[in-house]
Order: structure tokens, then sequence, then C-alpha cells
């Protein structure tokens, strides 16, 4: 909005030393600007300029501002250069010849009839200007403005039109120019090598394994979907371009764009947002008493696949292959999953029995389809989980500690 760049800005908790209007926006790191989204992280802000003194508003009033001076501070495209030369030229040349022309016919008229001699220099000063220059140029310029409108380009003033013409090397960033700056999740890689292509609409509600993985796509992530005002059947979303690419691919996958349902069955703890060291992001929800009669609380990984699998000790193994009825108490010759698919309580808690020891020659897979993902130019994330009872340990030093590691440990790679 403010710099026209489309990457998000890391800000600072550190105190600003010297007043920030003295340094471009670019350095106000301490800084959050009204009209601005954020993209993740949370923060306390206090108001400290409203109205026209805000940036914004300092961008409003010099777009409605009507001040005397503001036609001077335009840049003048070469035509109009010229032009202003031109007719400071024909000006000069002109009062060079009338003032030599009136001298000489008052001398020769014997100094005589001066009023006579005057009105010939005017006349001759007005046939000079090329009264016609102005609606030739002004024609010129209309023609070229109806050839852009034919090739689907407006402009607002007709001398941009000249400008344009005038251009030999055009300078462009790539996001938003050449691309349209999102990202579109395209594919999934589960942990029985099943890749699954996100290029239509899916039902992943009778897979526990799929249905795991799109709900830890879905609740860690902070991007917020709503429907586009200028066409009601699309989504538009805020925040982070990756985490608005896997809610969409969601949205694909069954699930509603607002998430409101999974109110009733679980709600956020707390968050450990991505950073550069970590490369993780993870999140700890609890499930509410109405959902279930013994409340537990389940965390939620994604980011780098070589940073995650660092963090886990067990993976999903294929569906249905080794199911042990023992351990989970549903049928597994049933046709439906019900404690799969019902919400995210069940799903997580029903893929506990499919983990199997996380092993070198399943890293050794996981990070050989981390590089093929990778080499076709998209960005990979990896997803994980782990779910435990309040009443353990585990959960008691998660409550104390407030620090990443404790939660991001022991995990279950889902893909």
């Amino acid at each position: 909005v403010l710099t026209g760049e489309t990457a998000a800005v890391r800000k600072s908790l550190h105190k600003i030393r010297i007043k920030s209007r003295r340094l471009p926006l670019s350095d106000c790191k301490g800084n959050v600007f009204m009209g601005t989204v954020v993209s993740k992280g949370r923060a306390k802000r206090i108001v400290v300029r409203v109205g026209t003194k805000t940036e914004s508003g300092k961008i409003s009033h010099s777009l409605t501002s009507e001040s005397k001076g503001a036609s001077s501070l335009l840049v003048q495209t070469p035509l109009q250069r010229k032009l202003t030369s031109l007719g400071k030229k024909l000006v000069i040349i002109a009062l060079v010849l009338c003032v030599a022309i009136g001298i000489l016919l008052y001398f020769r008229n014997g100094r005589k009839n001066l009023k006579e001699v005057f009105k010939l220099v005017i006349d001759l000063a007005v046939s000079v200007i090329p009264e016609g220059l102005v609606a030739v140029v002004s024609f010129t310029m209309t023609m070229a403005v109806r050839r852009l409108a034919k090739r689907k380009v407006l402009v607002a003033r007709m001398s941009s039109a000249e400008t344009l013409g005038s251009v030999t090397v055009i300078c462009s960033d790539k996001t938003g120019t050449l691309t349209e700056g999102k990202m579109i999740a395209k594919c999934v890689w589960t942990c029985d090598s099943r890749p699954l292509m996100l290029d239509g609409k899916m039902d992943v509600a009778q897979n526990p394994i799929d249905y795991s993985i799109f709900c830890t796509m879905f609740l860690c992530n902070n991007a917020t979907l709503q429907i586009d005002e200028r066409d009601s059947t699309k989504l538009k979303g805020i925040g982070d371009s990756t985490e608005i690419a896997l809610k969409l691919g969601c949205v694909n996958a069954g699930f509603s764009s607002s998430g409101e349902e999974w109110s009733e069955f679980c709600y956020k703890v707390n968050e450990f947002a991505f950073d550069s060291d970590r490369k993780l992001m993870s999140v700890i929800y609890r499930t509410t008493p109405s959902s279930n009669d013994n409340p537990f609380g389940f965390v939620l990984v994604k980011g780098a696949p070589e940073m995650l699998l660092q963090k886990c000790n067990y993976y999903l193994k294929p569906l249905l292959e080794e199911f042990d009825a023992q351990s989970v108490d549903i049928d597994p010759t049933s046709q439906s999953l019900e404690p799969f698919h019902d919400n995210i309580v069940k799903a997580i808690n029903g893929c506990q029995a499919f983990l199997k020891p996380l092993d070198d020659a399943f890293v050794e897979l996981a990070l050989k389809e981390n590089g093929e993902m990778a080499g076709k130019g998209l960005r990979v994330l990896g997803l994980a989980f782990k779910s435990f009872n309040e009443s353990t340990q585990e959960w008691n030093d998660m409550n104390q500690s407030n620090e990443p590691n404790l939660t991001e440990s022991n995990l279950v790679f889902l893909g």
C-alpha cells in the first residue's frame, strides 16, 4: 500500500531513538501503518497519529489537494519541454522583429504616424504566434490515445501517450507485474507415497491420514478467507500468501472457508510463529468439553521438511494395511470411518492407531520427495502433529514454559 511491494516487512520491538518523520518508510521497523495487513504474528499497538497525519492520510491529502503550485510540480514530458522551448524562442524572435520593424517604419515615415506604426507592430507580433499549434498537438495526442484504447490501454492524461512513445527500457518488479503475487497449493505427498493433486474439488473425509493432513493445513494457519467484493463466486485471502494457498486447498477438499465449525470442537491455546532459525510454525489446540468427555490437547506443526523431520519420532503407516482393531474403538470393516472424518478431534485421536517409529529409510524417502518437489519450482512444507492428555506431565510442562522446543518435539510426521 505504501511502498508498492507485496513482500511482508518484519517489524522490530526496539525503541526508535529518532523522529520517525525523518526516516523513510522502509526504515520505520517499529511502526505499523493504517491500511496495511498483518500477515503473521501478534502485538499490542499504541495509536500515535490519526487522520491526515497518518501516512495513508498524507497520500489522500496529496491526491485531493488543489494547491496553486501543484501543477508546477508535475514532470513535463519531452514534447512539453520542446513546446515550452519553442514558445520562448518564438516570443524572443517576435519581440526582436517587431522592435526592429517598428524602428525602421518610424524613421522611414519621418517620425510621423507613431500610432499607426504601433498598431502594425502589434499585428506582426500576434501573427508570429502559431495559434493552430495547440489544436494540432491536441488532435495528434487524441489519435495516439485512441490507438492505445484499441489495445486495451487507458491513460488519465493525453500527455501520457507521448511519454509511452518515448520509453525505450522498462524496469519492473516480477511480482504483481509478470505474476499475480499469488500462490496455489498444487499437490500433497502422504506417508504412504500417495501423491494427491489439488487441481479440483476432492473429498478427503473418508481417509483419516488425508483428513489429518488437511486439518493441519487449515488449523495451523492465520490466513483469513472472505468473499471477494468484485466477484461473489470467488474467495479473497488476507494474510501470508502461502497460508492463503493452504486454506484455499482445504476449501477445495471440502472444508468451509470460515472455519466456524471448529470452534465447537476445539480452540487455540498458544502459537509459536514461524522464524528463520526454527523454520517452523506450531499451534496448540485444546478440545472443548462439549465435544469430548475427556478433553485433550494436540499440537499442529508446519515448516521446512528437513527441520520438521528432526523433530519427529513417528510417522503414519499406510491406512488399514496393518490396522490394529484393539488400538482404537472402531470397526475396521465398517463402510464409514466415522471416528476419523467427523471432526479434527476424532481424526487426530484416531490416527494414533497408525503410528510407526521413524527410521532412516523413511527420512531418506521423505527428503528425496522433498527434493523432487522443490526441483519443480514448488515451495515445500512439511506437516506434523501430536496429541496428549491434559493429565500428563508434558501438558503441564508446556503450560509452564513458553519455549517452542518443548512443543515441537516427539511429533508424528504426516506428509
